[in-house]
């Protein structure tokens, strides 16, 4: 059985394979500022990199991440 394009492997059939995916979080949600059981993505959507300050200001380390699409290089080039 798929899950979101993993296969599920068979020494984890009767366990949990993969994480949650959070979208439109925020950086002041509870799951950005508390560790929980288990991996997470919170996916925060953002219309310009005018907002990359989100990056420098996180006071728990590597907890951000830029995506961008190729699109956006050519509108910023």
């Amino acid at each position: 059985m798929p899950y979101h394009g993993v296969n599920v492997i068979s020494k984890v059939s009767n366990g949990n394979l993969g994480w949650a995916t959070l979208f439109q979080s925020k950086n002041g949600f509870e799951i950005y500022k508390t560790e929980i059981f288990g991996q997470s993505f919170g996916i925060e959507g953002l219309k310009s990199l005018r907002r990359n300050k989100l990056i420098n200001a996180n006071p728990y380390g590597n907890g951000t991440s830029i995506f961008t699409l190729r699109q956006l290089q050519k509108n910023t080039a």
